[in-house]
């Protein structure tokens, strides 16, 4: 079986697995949603020459928004039907952050050309 990074999902304990098995009411869907989620993140990291770690910290740096305004909306893409919620728990953010990010990024994307080929270069590679 696939190893499932939890460093991404903070919501979600390494009890929740055992020995292969879904146990504590994860199920397969959420599995998958989260390995989709860890390959968008992975890839929008190598693409925009950041780590995993720093993506995931608190700071306002542009790079590091303009990364995590890319994995929302690459998720949300290529999971219509994950919620703003569940985008948020990504790296311990409110709905209300995602929303504003989900709307922005096209905004930026129009005025940034590079900001946009960043966007293409991570959705090819998924």
């Amino acid at each position: 079986m696939e190893t499932i990074s939890y460093m991404v999902i903070p919501a979600l304990s390494k009890s929740a697995f055992f020995n292969g098995r879904v146990v504590g009411g994860v199920t397969l869907n959420q599995m998958e949603r989260m390995r989709l989620c860890d390959r968008i993140i992975e890839s929008t990291c190598i693409v925009c020459g950041i780590t995993p770690d720093e993506i995931a910290r608190k700071s306002r740096d542009r790079k590091l928004v303009e990364a995590r305004y890319i994995v929302w909306n690459a998720c949300k893409e290529k999971m219509p039907y994950i919620t703003q919620k569940e985008l948020g728990l990504l790296f311990n953010k409110d709905h209300s952050t995602v929303v504003y990010a989900l709307k922005q990024l096209p905004i930026l994307m129009e005025q940034d050309e590079g900001l946009a080929e960043l966007y293409r270069r991570v959705i090819q590679s998924l």
